[in-house]
């Protein structure tokens, strides 16, 4: 288990990093299919040639397709640049992603995986909230990538406090994969019900600055 997510936050890490590169080679022949019910699964295949490493991932996102999609297509993408990167090391491994999301329920979700972690049948990748950091790393379902992150200048520009959510006792165990806006509004009119004055008012905006 620790050795495929060891894997994984390889891959996710390869894939921002080639993001940033210049000029980059042809990727190999990839085939994708995707199947739609209730969840929809996105196959990336590899054709590899002779002495190829097939690297067989599995990522597993909530989502709403087609609508909440980018997640793991995200990783899709990434991955025909990612083996082209590899081919151009010399590098025998070729990743195939098998990438699958859904719009489960939250609980059941992280229920899923949580069940899925204790049988040894744990998807490589699992797009979730930082939130969860706590209990699944403290559980062992993920690996320490602190070390790893430093290999990586691409990762230099990520806002401070979006790693701090990844973190665990000072220990990095997940890669910040997007940041959100949650904006507080207020009526004016229910906070004079309740006494407010319209300086007071005026001036809320200072007060949630000033913490």
């Amino acid at each position: 288990m620790k050795k495929l997510l060891s894997v994984v936050s390889l891959l996710v890490i390869f894939s921002l990093v080639l993001a940033a590169c210049g000029a980059t080679p042809e990727p190999e022949t990839v085939i994708q299919t995707v199947e739609v019910e209730k969840t929809v699964v996105q196959t990336v295949e590899v054709e590899a040639s002779g002495g190829s490493e097939i690297v067989h991932l599995v990522a597993r996102c909530k989502a709403s397709p087609p609508y909440e999609n980018g997640r793991c297509d995200n990783l899709v993408k990434a991955v025909g640049a990612a083996n082209a990167a590899l081919a151009e090391k010399g590098d025998p491994r070729r990743i195939e992603l098998e990438a699958i999301q859904d719009d489960a329920d939250w609980g059941d979700y992280k229920t899923e995986f949580e069940l899925a972690s204790q049988a040894g049948e744990a998807p490589d990748i699992i797009c979730s909230g930082h939130e969860h950091i706590g209990d699944w790393a403290t559980a062992g379902y993920l690996t320490d990538i602190t070390d790893m992150i430093g290999d990586y200048p691409e990762f230099s520009d990520v806002i401070d406090s979006l790693w701090e959510s990844t973190k665990l006792n000072g220990r990095i165990w997940g890669v910040p994969q997007d940041a959100e806006a949650r904006p507080m509004y207020y009526s004016k009119i229910l906070l004079k019900k309740l006494g407010w004055s319209d300086d007071e008012i005026e001036n809320l905006d200072d007060k949630v600055y000033a913490g």
